[in-house]
């Protein structure tokens, strides 16, 4: 897959954008992220969090398009929420940004409640993306086409 050891060297990518430009085809754009070079507190509740960073979107940095031509589901998840389960095996690159599973409790239930894999048998993957924002979980019968824009 083009482009896949690239996304995987950005560890702190944020989802800008994922939409459907055509039934069952989707578009997800994701770019690179800046950390602030001057800190500040942080006050939650009564506790002060002295020398935090500001994370944001690098406007002017990295983006990649991820195309998938042909999905059958996939989940959007907020990443404050996600939990990682030990059962799950992936491929991934550095930093595990875009990942290919073989084994998945998201691939279990969406092979469980649709008759996907009746008419694919064996040939529907688990695609992960992890950012900073989000977490997109993708089930497809076609690799996905990854394209870098911009710097870096």
């Amino acid at each position: 897959m083009n482009n896949f050891e690239e996304i995987n060297n950005y560890g702190g990518l944020f989802l800008t954008k994922l939409y459907e430009p055509s039934d069952n085809s989707l578009e997800i754009e994701v770019r690179e992220s800046f950390t602030s070079p001057l800190s500040t507190d942080v006050v939650v509740g009564e506790k002060t969090i002295k020398d935090c960073y500001e994370v944001s979107i690098n406007e002017y940095g990295t983006s990649f398009n991820i195309s998938f031509i042909n999905y059958v589901a996939y989940q959007v998840l907020n990443e404050s929420f996600y939990s990682f389960r030990e059962n799950e095996n992936y491929v991934a690159g550095k930093y595990s940004t875009f990942c290919i599973f073989s084994e998945s409790s998201y691939r279990d239930f969406v092979l469980k409640e649709t008759y996907a894999d009746e008419i694919f048998p064996k040939e529907l993957r688990h695609y992960g993306l992890y950012c900073q924002n989000h977490i997109v979980h993708i089930i497809a019968l076609n690799e996905p086409e990854i394209t870098k824009n911009g710097s870096a």
